[in-house]
C-alpha cells in the first residue's frame, strides 16, 4: 500500500490517498424492520475507483496500465529506492512537486528496484522518477515515460523543470489526438 508519510495514521479499513479516500462503512436501512436482515457494507469512493474500467481496456500492455495523462489519477510516480541521500533529495522532489501542483504518487517503501518498478508498470502513471544510488551517481535522477523504454538521468536541479516539460509534452501529445466534432 502506498501511504504518502504525512498521513501515516490513517483510519482503519480505509485507503488514503492524496486525491480521495476509500471507506468502508455500514449502508443505511430503509426501514427499521431491516435492520433485522443480514447486514449490507456500501463502499464510498472518491477518485478514480469510482471511474468506469473501459480505459483499462483500451490503455494497457503485458505489465499493466499506460493510461493518458488526463485519466491518469496521478501524473508522477515517485519511486525512493534504498541508499544513504536518497530519502532527503526524494522528500525535497516530492515537497517541490507538491509545491508546483504536480499530482505525485510517493512509493517510500523498503522494496527492491524491480518490485517498486513493477508496481509502477503495473499501476500505469504516465511518468516515473526514481531517485536511487545509482542514478545519482551518474549525476541526477532517473526519468521514464510509461509509454516509452528508455530511461534518462537528469540532473537533481534541473529535475523539477524538466518533469513539468514532460508532463506539459504529454496533454500536448493528448491534445493533438482529440478529434473537434460538430453537431448538426
Amino acid at each position: 500500500m502506498f501511504v504518502p508519510s504525512s498521513v501515516a495514521n490513517h483510519p482503519p479499513f480505509s485507503f488514503w490517498s492524496d486525491r480521495g479516500r476509500w471507506q468502508w462503512q455500514r449502508a443505511p436501512t430503509s426501514t427499521p424492520r431491516a435492520s433485522s436482515a443480514r447486514s449490507s457494507w456500501a463502499r464510498t469512493a472518491s477518485g478514480w475507483g469510482a471511474r468506469s474500467p473501459a480505459p483499462a481496456e483500451e490503455h494497457r500492455d503485458q505489465y499493466g496500465l499506460r493510461l493518458p495523462i488526463t485519466i491518469a489519477p496521478y501524473q508522477v510516480h515517485l519511486c525512493r529506492l534504498a541508499g544513504n541521500e536518497v530519502q532527503g533529495i526524494a522528500d525535497k522532489l516530492y515537497d517541490e512537486m507538491q509545491r508546483r501542483g504536480v499530482e505525485v504518487l510517493y512509493d517510500d517503501r523498503a522494496e527492491r528496484p524491480g518490485v517498486q518498478y513493477a508496481d509502477a508498470d503495473l499501476i500505469g502513471l504516465p511518468l516515473r522518477v526514481t531517485v536511487g544510488e545509482k542514478a545519482l551517481a551518474k549525476g541526477g535522477v532517473e526519468l521514464k515515460r510509461r509509454d516509452s523504454d528508455n530511461a534518462e538521468v537528469v540532473a537533481v536541479d534541473k529535475a523539477l523543470e524538466h518533469i513539468l516539460g514532460q508532463i506539459e509534452t504529454l496533454f500536448e501529445e493528448v491534445s493533438a489526438r482529440v478529434v473537434p466534432v460538430e453537431l448538426a
